[in-house]
Parts: C-alpha cells; structure tokens; sequence
C-alpha cells in the first residue's frame, strides 16, 4: 500500500511537471510564432535545390550558434547537425538517441530569387511550407528547450539534412542514420504539415532510359530508325503494364529528352522511370515487367542502355510501436484526426533499418511543388505546440 502511493505521488508530480512545461511552451509559442514565420521567410529567400544546398547550411549552422548551440557542425555530406542533451560523456548508450529531422533542399531548381508575400494570414513563397516552416519550426524547438531550460531525459540529434528531394535519394539522412544507427530509438522527420502522420514509407526506383539508332536526315535518309519512334513505343508499352490497387503501386515517365532539330530523324532519346510501391514484392515485380518491357524493344539496330537514378526503399511503422502510440495520445488531446498517410520522406531510410519513424510537420497550408506554395500563418501555433507536446511527452522531461 505504502509502495503504490510512492508511485502515485511520484505519477502525479510528473504530470504536474509536465502541464508546467506545457504552459510555458504555450506562452512562448504565442509570443513567439510570428518569428518563427519570419525565420522561415528567410530560409525561404535561400535558393536550395537539391545538390545546391551549402548556402541555407551555413546560414542555419549561424543561426545555431547565435541561439548558443554548442558546437553543431556541418557533416562530410552537407548536412547541419546538433546533438542536444548528450550527457553519456565518452560512454555508449544503445538506442537512446531520439532524432529530428528537417530537409533544407528544395524542388526548385531553376529559381533563385523568392520574394515571398504576405497576403491573408498567409506566407506565398517557393518551399515555404516544404520545406522551409519545418526547417524553421525544428530551430525554434532546439531555441525553446534552451531558452526554457527545459531537461530531458533523452538527448536529441538534430538533423537538418541534404538531398531529400527528387534526385537527392535521401543522401543526407542515410548519412546521417548511418553513422548513428547504433544509438538510435527512433526518428521523425518534419516535413509538410501536420493534418496527417505518416507511418508508410513509399518506395521507389528511378532510371534514365536512353534509345539510340541510326538516325539521319528527314528527306534524304526517310525510313531510317527513329530513337523517338521506338522511345513513343517503350513509353506506350510501359503504360500497359499492369499493376495491383492494392498494395498500391505506379508508374511514371516523367522526362524525355532527345533528337536534334524538326528535320532530323531522332539518334538518340532519354526517358526517365518512376516506379513505386509500399510494399517491396509488388515493387520488384513492377521493376521485372519495366525490364522485360524494355528489353523486347532492343534489336540490332535499336541499342537501349539503362542507368539507376535513385532507390527509395519501403517499410511501415508499427502502431504497436511506442512512437506511435504517445504520437496517438497527444493528438487525441489536441483533438486532431489520426491520419496515417503513405508517403516518400526522410522516414523511408530508416523505416527499412527497423528503426521507428514517422514524418509529420508544424504548420498547413497548399501549394506545395507548386510557384503557387503558401503556409497558413495562425496554423503555426497549433503545430508547435503540437510538436513540443511531444518532444516533452515523447522523448521525456525531468
């Protein structure tokens, strides 16, 4: 009897400890939202395709350390990287490294100027809800839990990484969980908003398929192999493959390229594939009827060559797994829908180690890809707060 009121006691100073932290996160969130909104319209101005991310690294890392972060660093990839709270000193510590994401890249690859617009309790800019709000949002956590003294039980790794669009291939966050996987307990990665969660990591697989052939000139040399004739073919052929609703699973030719000039018979032509799927057997079955497809187009004179882009893998988060149940737990507090979405983000890469992750973002808003992109200024509250609540509840205070 004397045991359970010890526990009950210490159950109830915990919750009381944990309202506390929450009013002040609140207050500071009102206080502070605009910033934050500000803090994102600057990242915003910094072009940052993918492959071109350097400029927003330096920025952030500046940023950092004027919010008194000590000693974050660039990686060998490009990557911004905190560890918060590491008080393991030289000792190891399986599984014990909760790690926060943002990716600093953008879709944008020939804009480099961003004037964003303030029009209607909404921001209009180029990335600024993909992902510039999150970028934003993830370094006023790390400012918050200082300038709060707020103590957790766990450390963070704070990840601010490269390469997480298009052609990126998850560059930074493989890098990034690869030299930390040993410590890890899980990962989430800020992306988008925070309607839904996801929990389903869709995989993919890219290729740039080129076709080339003899060519020539349109009057003198009519009749010879076009590369543009035979690539219309394989595209035509690709869009009849069939493929299951269920596990659900597409395919895309999104990019050609080739031929010379309107009186040129094509020599060479390059298409670039987009194979996707949840679930790993379907997507390997898709990428078996991509190949034969592909090879019965081939002959003697039409020479087909295929190269790998990219490889997202797939994966799912358990729901039994304690991530997702504290993650349920806040949103039924906040009164939010539990929707569980598939998706490609900075969970694939570590959703196929085993290692827990979900994606979720601090703000909503439309546009996204999109010159027309544009968050929703007052939804910022409600998505800090949404991710401090769990911050404090997930990873755990003092």
């Amino acid at each position: 009897m004397e045991t359970l009121n010890n526990n009950s006691s210490i159950a109830h100073s915990d919750k009381t400890r944990s309202y506390k932290v929450s009013g002040k996160v609140s207050e500071y969130i009102n206080n502070h939202y605009e910033a934050i909104c500000k803090l994102a319209i600057d990242i915003s101005k910094i072009p940052s395709m993918t492959g071109n991310e350097e400029q927003k690294a330096n920025y952030i890392l500046e940023r950092l350390k004027e919010f008194g972060c000590d000693a974050p660093y660039i990686d060998e990839v490009g990557n911004v990287i905190y560890l918060h709270n590491d008080k393991t000193g030289d000792s190891f510590v399986q599984n014990n490294v909760i790690v926060f994401a943002a990716h600093i890249d953008t879709v944008f690859q020939d804009v480099w100027e961003i004037n964003p617009v303030i029009k209607d309790d909404r921001i209009y800019a180029p990335s600024i809800l993909d992902n510039s709000i999150n970028v934003a949002g993830q370094m006023y956590c790390i400012k918050m839990l200082k300038d709060l003294n707020i103590d957790l039980e766990k450390p963070i790794l704070f990840v601010f990484d490269v390469g997480e669009e298009g052609l990126g291939n998850l560059k930074g966050i493989r890098h990034a969980v690869d030299q930390w996987k040993y410590r890890i307990e899980a990962v989430i990665a800020l992306d988008l908003g925070y309607e839904s969660v996801v929990d389903t990591a869709v995989g993919s697989r890219r290729y740039a398929v080129t076709i080339q052939t003899e060519g020539g000139h349109s009057w003198g040399d009519f009749g010879n192999q076009s590369a543009i004739l035979h690539a219309s073919k394989i595209i035509d052929d690709i869009y009849k493959i069939k493929v299951p609703e269920s596990p659900k699973t597409t395919y895309n030719v999104g990019i050609i390229k080739g031929g010379t000039s309107i009186n040129t018979i094509a020599q060479d032509v390059e298409i670039a594939v987009d194979l996707r799927s949840i679930d790993e057997t379907s997507l390997e079955q898709l990428y078996k009827e991509f190949m034969s497809t592909i090879e019965k187009h081939e002959s003697d004179q039409v020479r087909i060559s295929i190269q790998t882009l990219g490889e997202r893998p797939c994966g799912k988060t358990s729901h039994d797994s304690d991530l997702i149940k504290k993650l349920m737990e806040i949103r039924q507090e906040f009164g939010m829908a539990m929707n569980f979405n598939a998706s490609s983000t900075d969970a694939n890469y570590p959703i196929s180690l085993g290692i827990p992750s979900v994606s979720f973002g601090v703000a909503q808003g439309k546009g996204v890809h999109t010159l027309d992109e544009y968050l929703i200024v007052e939804s910022v509250k409600t998505g800090m707060n949404h991710l401090m609540s769990f911050v404090c509840r997930y990873v755990g205070i003092k």
